[in-house]
């Protein structure tokens, strides 16, 4: 006997018609997502359907009356609102839902509008929330690879956890805020190389070195990838730059820091002073084997926030403009925030293989 089809469909708001369509695989289901500016449809097939659930969670009386236990629900509403955030540039109002069941002749088994009395599915950014997020992360490609990631894979998890942090880190409007989701970003790049650098060990047959796992270690080896240090440096006179750097931040004019970064720029743009400060200390304390850029992009601010943002380090709940930490956070986000605009999006291309930001080119 053969078995009926049935289609569902997921209308949210007064959905007309699709600017962009994607589609993934879940459980062996195939699911469409349409989105619009202020509105989407999502969609699939399935062969077996119990209508009689329906009449149950009507009788429960359960929100939207969609069984959010059904883990293909949570899935694809995560990845719809996702996809819509990366590519308006902005988190989703949703007013009303409509939940609509047809079998193979198009006969609607199940047709309910559901208005939305409450935030459909919270977020930690603001409905209709406007944010900065780069171009790298709204083309085609970079949105069916992250449709398709996995919770379950491993690799998916470290990308996951900075797509996540970095969007969060555009929402937020104070420095410290900022600094901790934009931190969380790169520390999950950072832990996806050196997934990657296990895994290829694995592979050659070779031994995890025991230092493999330490924070110390993955920043080093991210340095690395992108082509930032030269050789092992000692890091009791690196942490004796950090202090004299961020005492150096202390006393410049805090507008100095407020200008805008673009490492591309770095030699005679905005931060040219800050720079060739930072030679200065390093060349004092005779550090040969570690850029510029590389202190400011990952060793500054690892060391600043152990230093800053610890159990044992009151986290400012009032400040001043110039007060305290405030200069030096200003300009790591600025650092951080333009390295994630420019080089996020690569590490969700499976061919990746690394990049030298001192000679702007390739690697492999």
């Amino acid at each position: 006997m053969k078995r009926s089809e049935y289609t569902i469909e997921i209308i949210i708001n007064d959905f007309e018609k699709p600017e962009s369509v994607f589609s993934y695989t879940y459980s062996n289901v195939n699911i469409h997502i349409e989105l619009s500016k202020d509105s989407g449809r999502i969609f699939y097939r399935l062969k077996d359907l119990q209508l009689k659930d329906l009449q149950t969670e009507e009788k429960n009386n359960e929100p939207f009356h969609f069984s959010v236990k059904d883990g293909k629900y949570r899935d694809v509403f995560h990845k719809f609102y996702l996809l819509h955030l990366l590519k308006y540039s902005y988190s989703l109002e949703v007013t009303d839902v409509i939940r609509r069941i047809s079998d193979a002749s198009q006969n609607k088994l199940y047709d309910k509008k559901i208005p939305c009395q409450i935030e459909f599915l919270p977020s930690l950014i603001r409905p209709k929330e406007k944010l900065n997020i780069h171009q790298n992360l709204k083309s085609d490609k970079v949105l069916e690879k992250i449709l398709n990631l996995k919770k379950s894979d491993d690799g998916s998890t470290h990308l996951l956890a900075a797509l996540s942090a970095y969007l969060i880190a555009k929402s937020k409007r104070f420095e410290i805020e900022k600094f901790i989701f934009l931190w969380m970003s790169i520390n999950g790049l950072y832990g996806e190389l050196n997934r990657r650098n296990k895994e290829h060990e694995k592979k050659e047959g070779k031994k995890n070195g025991k230092n493999r796992d330490s924070e110390a270690k993955q920043i080093s080896d991210f340095l690395d990838f992108y082509d930032l240090r030269k050789d092992v440096v000692n890091e009791n006179k690196v942490e004796t730059v950090i202090k004299e750097f961020s005492k150096y931040l202390k006393s410049l004019d805090s507008k100095q820091l407020e200008k805008d970064f673009n490492y591309k720029e770095f030699d005679s743009g905005n931060y040219k002073e800050i720079k060739e400060q930072i030679q200065k200390f390093l060349s004092n304390h005779e550090i040969t084997g570690l850029h510029e850029y590389g202190f400011l992009l990952l060793k500054f601010p690892y060391k600043f926030r152990c230093n800053s943002i610890h159990s044992n380090k009151p986290v400012p709940l009032f400040s001043f403009k110039d007060e305290g930490n405030l200069g030096a956070f200003r300009l790591i986000n600025k650092v951080l925030e333009d390295f994630l605009d420019n080089h996020l999006a690569e590490w969700f291309d499976e061919n990746f293989k690394g990049y030298s930001l001192v000679n702007n080119e390739n690697k492999f």
